[in-house]
């Protein structure tokens, strides 16, 4: 069995759907691109958090629209240091709006903003 790589910093390593109707919505790409759920996390009254396969790989995830949300993807991308990131981007001028929050298998993750409005999120390590 190959050993697992960490995911180079930089990379997109999850993807995010949220949706009003998350299963409506999720069908569109599962049809498209032969995706499928695969396990999930209940997350109180949004429903579960339902993981994307592709090819065997957990690509993502798909849930339903928080309140004051807006529907649409957000991309995860990897760093090899969560609150050395999380630093580098409000001085960059952008925006955390959630996180540092521990992740399934001891990562941690930022959900973001860039100085224009567009939201993101950064995953990696906590070093310190």
């Amino acid at each position: 069995m190959p050993r697992e790589r960490a995911p180079a910093p930089g990379h997109a390593v999850w993807n995010e759907l949220t949706a009003a109707d998350q299963d409506r919505s999720f069908a569109f790409y599962a049809d498209l691109l032969g995706w499928h759920h695969a396990g999930a996390m209940p997350m109180g009254p949004l429903g579960d958090y339902k993981f994307i396969q592709s090819g065997g790989v957990a690509i993502g995830a798909s849930m339903n629209t928080p309140p004051g949300g807006a529907p649409g993807w957000r991309f995860y991308f990897a760093v090899d240091d969560i609150d050395a990131a999380a630093a580098r981007l409000t001085h960059g001028g952008g925006t955390i709006l959630q996180g540092p929050d521990e992740i399934p298998g001891g990562r941690y993750s930022v959900v973001a903003h860039d100085p224009h409005g567009t939201a993101f999120g950064l995953v990696g390590p906590r070093r310190a």
